[in-house]
């Protein structure tokens, strides 16, 4: 399983979390850059609502160990997805971004579709790294880093 299959399985996975899933949001296979918040809208905001809940899948490193055979490796990618939704005022989105958070972890606990490694007992899997805050033009969003480590093996002939 490739880097391209593991991005492109993690965001179908991502697309089915209710939420985010129908056009309720919108999932990137990349950290798009902008300068202008028209240009963020246009990749962070949901088709039905138009108010931006986006999220992003990228990958922060790679390492690659050689199996005891010499033919077999295996890599583990280090996943982060950032999420963003916008911020309203009432208050009522942090429970909203807060359950999304929730179900995105839940989907990738143990999930097996795209081989997150399993933990060891008692260590770490899916976490949250940042929940924040950030401002985009003059727009207020909650923003999320979570990360996990997918497990690709391969042959080598």
């Amino acid at each position: 399983m490739s880097y391209a299959t593991i991005r492109a399985a993690i965001k179908s996975e991502l697309e089915l979390v209710p939420g985010i899933s129908g056009n309720d949001g919108i999932v990137q296979t990349f950290e798009p850059h902008t300068t202008r918040i028209e240009e963020f809208k246009t990749f962070f905001a949901a088709t039905n609502t138009n108010l931006i809940n986006g999220w992003t899948i990228s990958r922060e490193a790679v390492a690659t160990l050689q199996q005891s055979d010499g033919f077999r490796f295996s890599r583990t990618h280090s996943i982060i997805v950032r999420g963003r939704l916008a911020l309203q005022t009432d208050g009522s989105t942090e429970e909203i971004f807060q359950d999304l958070i929730d179900a995105i972890l839940d989907t990738f606990d143990g999930n097996q579709v795209i081989w997150i490694k399993q933990p060891e007992e008692n260590s770490q899997g899916p976490q949250v790294d940042i929940q924040e805050t950030e401002v985009y033009g003059s727009m207020l969003v909650h923003m999320c880093e979570m990360r996990f480590e997918v497990e690709e093996f391969r042959e080598v002939t």
